[in-house]
This record gives structure tokens, sequence and C-alpha cells, in this order.
């Protein structure tokens, strides 16, 4: 990668429902599985168990030792999915549209809101869907923190990052004042870097 730089991109889209990550550091091999699957209600459920040898055991090898790890939001470090159901099925009520089901609605979580309108009514204007972001925005503004949900085992695995002296950041679609009031309320927003 340009200047050196190694970047550990961890997004939702998971192959088989678990993502192994080995991450080499100076002096230990740090070893993360996450696994995501659903609970008996049909959320997602997610889990991150870590483990960490010295390289006395693991020995040294080829792979480039990597200085960030950049997360996606939704789906893999937190669950949004019943503010983003509250706040869709609020605008489409609001504009006389007919509610979504959640499994339909959670399909679009990471797409643009123009986006997720055009997928959930099959109507592509530009007013309707600038009237539902801004429905949208303001319900979010009032309950998206409030139904958004950090995935257990998240916190652990970030303190296990940074003690490997990686920096964290994340990629998303969703507002970064949004995310970081998440992060904030769960004590998490000192673990990522500016």
């Amino acid at each position: 990668l340009k200047g050196g730089v190694h970047l550990l991109h961890i997004t939702h889209h998971i192959v088989h429902h678990a993502l192994r990550i080995t991450v080499h550091g100076s002096r230990f091999t740090h070893y993360f599985e996450i696994i995501i699957d659903k609970d008996i209600f049909g959320r997602i459920a997610f889990r991150i168990s870590s483990t960490r040898k010295a390289l006395c055991e693991t020995g040294r090898n080829t792979m480039p030792e990597f200085i960030s790890v950049i997360f996606d939001f939704d789906y893999t470090l937190a669950d949004s999915s019943d503010g983003v159901v509250e706040c869709t099925n609020y605008a489409l009520h609001t504009m006389a549209l007919a509610s979504q089901p959640q499994d339909i609605i959670c399909k679009t979580i990471g797409l643009t809101l123009p986006q997720t309108f055009e997928m959930l009514t099959g109507v592509d204007n530009a007013e309707l869907k600038d009237r539902f972001s801004q429905l949208f925005l303001a319900r979010a503004d009032q309950v998206m923190v409030d139904l958004t949900h950090v995935y257990d085992g998240v916190e652990d695995a970030l303190i296990a990052l940074k003690d490997q002296g990686l920096k964290l950041g994340i990629v998303s679609t969703k507002y970064r004042y949004r995310i970081e009031r998440i992060l904030a309320r769960e004590g998490l927003l000192e673990l990522f870097d500016k």
C-alpha cells in the first residue's frame, strides 16, 4: 500500500458468518474471531473472541505489520436496526406511504437515504427522496442514539487492538456526530483516533 502503510479494513461483509483476523505486533500476535449470527428472535447477534501469543510462541512470518484498523459501524460494531426501522417507518407514515416490515428495512442499512427510499417504494423522485431523508434525519436526531446497541465484546476487542499500538477508525454512511454520541455513551470514543 502507499507509503508502506498497511490498513486492516473490517466491514459487515462477512463470509460464512465468521471473520478471523490476525494482527501482528512487534512482540505479540493477536488472533480475533468475529462471529455474526442470529439470536432466537431473529436479530443479529455478534460475538468477538480474542487470544494473544508472544512471538516466541508463534514465530515471525511474512505478513505485513498493520498499523490501522478501520471498521464499518452498522452490523460490525453496533446494531442500529431498531432505530433505522423506527425512523424509516416514521418518514413513510408522515408521507402517507405504507410502512415496511423490519426485515425489509434492515436490508437497506448501509445504503444512502435516497437509495433506501427508492428500494422500499420503487419511486425514483428527487423531491420525494429529499422529503424522506429530511423526515428520517429529524426522527433519527430524537431516537437513533438510544435505539442503537453496541455489540457485546466490542469494547474488549477495541482495547486489545489499542494495546497492540494500532490506530482505530470508522468508515460509515452514518453521520459522524451520531456515531460519536453512541461511542461516547458507551465510553468508547477515546479509543478511536481523530
